[in-house]
């Protein structure tokens, strides 16, 4: 029997760059089966290490200190994470995976990982598979090969090329307008996407 191709568009905000030091504060994702969104999240976490937290992620995000501390607790996240997982992959299958989706994904990807480290877990990969789908490596790609003129690789960059509205740095936002650019990518190369919203 085949398994149906699921999708996970996902994107988090985080209190810094190294995933080693710095935690996840938002963390969201749209789930896909064969095209067909069947589900979606969106998490706030409070971060375990106040005091690791970079200053200029605050920034970015437009939140306070006491913004997080009134976030859920990572342990709580976590095991809703793993339910919304265990709700659509089965876990002991390594054939079900998910086909993960992200704008400069290997930032997320780490962020993810260590998320599940963080919480006692080491098999993130039971779920979710290593192959993935980089839309700012596709859009390095066209771009070389002329396809399109930007300046950058930016994700709001790619959503003024494409006329996808974007209010960015909410992960759920973010990976909303990623999900489009993918899509507007996928014409380009001539792909039949099919998607029921």
């Amino acid at each position: 029997m085949k398994l149906p191709k699921k999708m996970l568009y996902f994107d988090v905000e985080t209190t810094g760059l190294n995933p080693a030091v710095h935690e996840i504060i938002q963390l969201s994702g749209i789930i896909e089966w064969d095209g067909q969104e069947v589900d979606r999240f969106d998490f706030r976490v409070k971060p375990r290490n106040l005091d690791a937290i970079d200053p200029k992620a605050l920034e970015v995000t437009g939140l306070t200190i006491e913004d997080l501390e009134k976030y859920p607790d990572p342990d709580l996240v976590f095991l809703n994470l793993k339910k919304t997982f265990d709700r659509h992959i089965n876990r002991y299958d390594k054939n079900d995976k998910f086909i993960p989706v992200a704008h400069n994904g290997k930032f997320d990807m780490d962020f993810l990982n260590a998320f599940f480290i963080q919480n006692h877990d080491p098999y993130f990969g039971a779920w979710v598979s290593w192959n993935l789908i980089d839309t700012i490596a596709i859009a390095r790609y066209l771009f070389i090969m002329n396809n399109i003129p930007i300046e950058n690789f930016k994700l709001e960059t790619l959503c003024k090329y494409f006329d996808i509205p974007l209010k960015a740095h909410d992960s759920m936002n973010d990976i909303v307008a990623t999900r489009e650019v993918l899509y507007k990518m996928n014409e380009i190369f001539g792909f039949e996407h099919s998607r029921v919203r």
